[in-house]
């Protein structure tokens, strides 16, 4: 039996167009309802009144409003008349920007070509946009993606595995990430869903700890539940390379959060899951910490800083004979081969790609 939805706004024809179009075949409309209309005068879905809501039987409440202030009001007008918050659903996926840019990475991997491959990239975006992997000898597969954590690495790596010809083929592993990758996990953080960048993802179909996030994480959830496979099937994914641009250097920055409070479950977890993948692998395994403009965080913020390191580098000790650690952190100090203080830019990309391939050669001789 299919579970029951209703529709609450019914004047905003794009909104309403994309929830019917999206809809999940498990999912089907009961009625809609208005706060300001009496009846369906679009499509003549039963009508059922505001008041009345708390009689029907239904699964979930879809809100078709796209100004935020008038949705929250009537999120609040129903909570009070008595409809539980994990009932109602906002309608996140649809005010994404850009979803097009968002691919399916389960998908990427299954699509892959090359019988072989000399190496495997995994990490975030200081690989994905900071390497330039035209420049590397023999076959390379990069698996990077946006705001991309240890679990989904994990994952996605456990999926390529399934393809024996072409993992056998593997030699070398190179794991791009930045001091504070233990203290992150992807499927915690709003703006990763805001973002759109958890959900090229989707094809796993786990969204990891989010069930122990914030309500707004949970209420992208909720969306991608009701209408994320069908709302990504049209997209088509377009690789965007960084703009060739310098930073602007009139402030010093100030480090992000992640940077200073240590989320103690959070950096277990990520333990065991880098230590999980290192036994799990045959593989030359490199970890590469990628150029930060240094000078440009303020001096204060220094202590931040160094014991973000001193915590990582007591990990990586723990399985120091698996792994070579390549550290490039301050080995790029130029402004202009950056377009923010931790992410290079089109000349930078060059050059930090130069200077991963000289200390790969170097280690192998």
């Amino acid at each position: 039996m299919k579970k029951k939805i209703i529709i609450y706004g019914i004047s905003n024809t794009k909104l309403r167009s994309m929830a019917i179009s999206y809809l999940d075949d498990d999912y089907e409309i009961l009625g809609v309802s208005d706060s300001f209309l009496h009846e369906d005068v679009l499509q003549n879905e039963q009508f059922i009144s505001p008041n009345q809501i708390i009689n029907c039987s239904f699964d979930y409440i879809v809100l078709l409003i796209w100004d935020e202030e008038k949705r929250k009001k009537v999120l609040s007008y129903l909570q009070f008349i008595g409809i539980e918050r994990s009932k109602i659903v906002e309608p996140v996926l649809f005010l994404l920007n850009q979803p097009e840019y968002i691919p399916n990475l389960i998908e990427e991997i299954y699509s892959i070509k090359e019988k072989s491959i000399e190496t495997l990239v995994m990490g975030l975006s200081y690989s994905l946009r900071g390497l330039d992997y035209s420049m590397f000898y023999g076959g390379i597969i990069d698996l990077s993606w946006h705001g991309q954590d240890l679990y989904y690495n994990l994952k996605l790596y456990s999926e390529l595995k399934k393809n024996k010809e072409l993992h056998d083929s593997i030699k070398t592993i190179l794991m791009v990430f930045p001091y504070y990758y233990f203290n992150y996990d992807m499927s915690l953080s709003l703006y990763q869903y805001s973002s759109g960048q958890i959900f090229a993802n989707r094809g796993l179909q786990d969204w990891h700890n989010a069930i122990n996030g914030s309500d707004d994480v949970k209420e992208y959830i909720k969306c991608q539940k009701l209408f994320g496979n069908k709302f990504w099937k049209n997209k088509r994914w377009r690789k965007v390379q960084p703009d060739n641009c310098n930073i602007a250097l009139d402030e010093k920055v100030t480090l992000d959060d992640i940077w200073k409070k240590i989320y103690e479950d959070t950096w277990r977890e990520n333990i065991l899951i880098f230590y999980e993948f290192i036994k799990i692998t045959n593989k030359n395994v490199s970890v590469v910490i990628p150029p930060v403009l240094l000078h440009c965080i303020k001096d204060e913020e220094f202590v931040y800083y160094n014991e973000m390191k001193t915590r990582f580098y007591r990990v990586l000790e723990e399985c120091s004979d698996r792994i070579e650690i390549y550290d490039f952190s301050d080995a790029i100090n130029d402004n202009s081969l950056f377009y923010d203080y931790e992410h290079l830019n089109n000349s930078g990309r060059l050059a930090f790609t130069e200077l991963l391939i000289k200390k790969i050669e170097s280690a192998n001789k």
